[in-house]
């Protein structure tokens, strides 16, 4: 059986497909104080989605976009994730992010969430980490409400901080 540092030579790139989603329900509760709405909602990954392209490297992390309006730097939640990420567990080392967007930005269809959770999982993968579950959730649960939903997968009814 390989050794993690055998299993991230092996793979020098990986590509992961980043699906947008429709809330099929949505309600809002109210308010909360930490600035949050608290919510309920019925959420549906769909079959159309972004595309993102992980690259191995001894070190640093960037990201690369086919569409200029799109920022690249540490206002990108696929970046910021995969930085979360990279701290959390303690890696030594690196990773090129390409983004084929495909999701419109700001639609409301949790394309930079989606993107955020397919980078976590991806480098995941990629790096040979083999995180538990329950750690890729604490890291998406720093950043946003719905990479956990992505991180899951399939339709779900969400509750609580949105």
């Amino acid at each position: 059986m390989p050794t993690q540092a055998q299993r991230r030579q092996q793979t020098a790139s990986l590509t992961v497909f980043s699906p947008a989603k429709v809330n099929l329900y949505l309600r809002i509760i109210g308010k909360r104080p930490d600035g949050y709405h608290e919510l309920e909602t019925v959420m549906l990954p769909l079959d159309f989605g972004d595309e993102i392209v992980l690259e191995s490297r001894t070190a640093g992390l960037t990201l690369e976009c086919d569409n200029p309006s799109l920022p690249t730097d540490d206002s990108n939640l696929a970046l910021r994730a995969a930085k979360a990420l990279s701290e959390a567990l303690v890696v030594k080392h690196g990773a090129k992010l390409s983004l084929k967007k495909r999701t419109p930005l700001a639609a409301g269809l949790g394309g930079g969430s989606s993107n955020a959770a397919a980078v976590l999982t991806g480098l995941d993968r990629l790096w040979g980490l083999g995180a538990p579950p329950e750690k890729l959730h604490a890291v998406a649960a720093s950043m946003g409400s719905d990479i956990n939903f992505f991180l899951s997968g399939g339709a779900a009814l969400c509750l609580g901080r949105g």
